[in-house]
């Protein structure tokens, strides 16, 4: 089988690692973590017994050319993130071996290389490498033991409406025509409800994202990764109100609507475009 590699930098991104096949997608994530020149036999011992008849040997040495690190950026794939790590208990993940990967290999590029993540639910499109040094909370270890124990000791479930997040992940996104399907609402329809007394409007992002971007006036702050106790915790108070969810962009909040369901709460609703589309109005 050839792979075949999207022929720059931007048709990368626009195409998303997540889109590929699972050998294409194992094999541009290893090789955007090498780096710009690397042998075959090093991706071959990564990848595992590579047969010859795969015919994957060109393309590679294409790769190689045309390199996922290019001059200013890289691709980081679900390795880096933005102010993150990509989670190493799912897939065989190890994080001594993400830990080799990001401190023997990405965080040794110039402070000012701007890296792409494979995907990010806060509309952040892109940060450098001087910026996730400095900020991201996962990189401020000093041994590999220290970051396996921080990755080990996560204690993280499987994440809630994987069956909708893995094929959004993999459209590149929700569509505001998607995003309306589930329970979306436009910028008007939200200003006529949320005046109204059984109406709580609750704003998923991060306290990062709202010093950023405040919320709207009225708003309780719900941290998305904190929904499903808020929501069992206060389900008895939350049956008798309508719900209207918002975030950056409108992927969370979607999620989160059909998380509410789960709990029986039907009276959910969310802002399609997120914070982002209520501030160009």
């Amino acid at each position: 089988m050839v792979i075949t590699f999207p022929d720059s930098l931007n048709s990368l991104i626009i195409s998303r690692i997540d889109q590929l096949e699972k050998t294409d997608k194992q094999v541009l994530q290893n090789a955007s973590v090498i780096g710009k020149k690397f042998y075959y036999d090093t991706l071959e011992a990564l990848e595992g017994k590579l047969d010859e008849s795969s015919n994957i040997k060109d393309p590679i040495n294409e790769l190689i050319d045309q390199s996922f690190l290019m001059n200013d950026r890289v691709f980081t794939g679900d390795t880096l993130l933005i102010k993150g790590t990509g989670r190493t208990d799912f897939q065989n993940g190890n994080p001594y071996d993400q830990y080799n990967s990001l401190f023997d290999r990405l965080l040794k590029l110039d402070d000012d290389t701007l890296i792409y993540p494979a995907h990010d639910y806060k509309g952040e499109m892109v940060s450098t490498i001087g910026e996730e040094k400095k900020f991201n909370p996962r990189l401020q270890v000093s041994s590999p033991q220290e970051y396996a124990q921080i990755m080990n000791n996560l204690n993280l479930g499987n994440p809630e409406m994987m069956d909708i997040a893995v094929p959004t992940n993999k459209a590149h996104g929700m569509s505001m025509e998607q995003q309306k399907r589930l329970n979306g609402l436009s910028i008007s329809e939200v200003k006529d409800l949320i005046n109204q007394k059984n109406t709580r409007l609750i704003d998923l992002r991060e306290e990062s994202e709202i010093l950023k971007e405040p919320s709207i006036k009225g708003s309780v702050n719900i941290d998305y990764n904190h929904l499903p106790d808020y929501l069992k915790n206060n389900k008895k108070e939350l049956l008798s109100l309508n719900l209207i969810y918002y975030c950056a962009v409108g992927q969370r909040s979607a999620l989160a609507v059909q998380l509410s369901k789960s709990y029986d709460l039907s009276n959910t609703k969310h802002l399609m475009g997120g914070i982002r589309k209520w501030n160009e109005q």
